[in-house]
């Protein structure tokens, strides 16, 4: 039995990222689609044309982090092929850590207010961590 299935190539050219669709002769392409979605958002729904495989999205409107682009069988909603791409903010976040002292005595508590900005000054959601390290004991 020979194999069946898809698979989908990505590849970041400039301000946009190009994907290739490419389906076993044995499955019928009319039956299929494409999905991008990222954070909960639909950011295109296609349909795959047997000629013209190859196709493009746009970054500028995509936020960054993770960009799913998924083929799926129309009729029963099966996904058959799933590819992540990573997508990079545009501008650096800032950060400003504000301690409630200027001074601390030896193992006293310390109580820093961080602040965490687009380039715009917009404040950023996520997860963040921060460790402490006394900088004379690291190598």
């Amino acid at each position: 039995m020979a194999a069946s299935g898809c698979t989908i190539q990505t590849n970041r050219v400039k301000n946009r990222i190009v994907y290739r669709i490419d389906v076993t002769g044995d499955i019928d392409h009319k039956r299929l689609g494409v999905v991008i979605h990222s954070k909960g958002r639909v950011v295109a729904v296609e349909e795959i044309d047997k000629s013209e495989t190859v196709k493009a999205v746009d970054m500028q409107h995509i936020p960054p982090g993770i960009l799913s682009i998924s083929v799926v069988d129309k009729k029963t909603k099966e996904p058959l092929a799933e590819r992540l791409v990573f997508v990079r903010g545009n501008g650096e976040g800032r950060c400003a850590l504000t301690p409630d002292r200027t001074s601390y005595s030896r193992r006293q508590k310390v109580f820093l207010a961080l602040d965490l900005t687009d380039a715009a000054g917009r404040p950023l959601a996520g997860n963040f961590s921060m460790a402490v390290t006394d900088a004379s004991t690291v190598v």
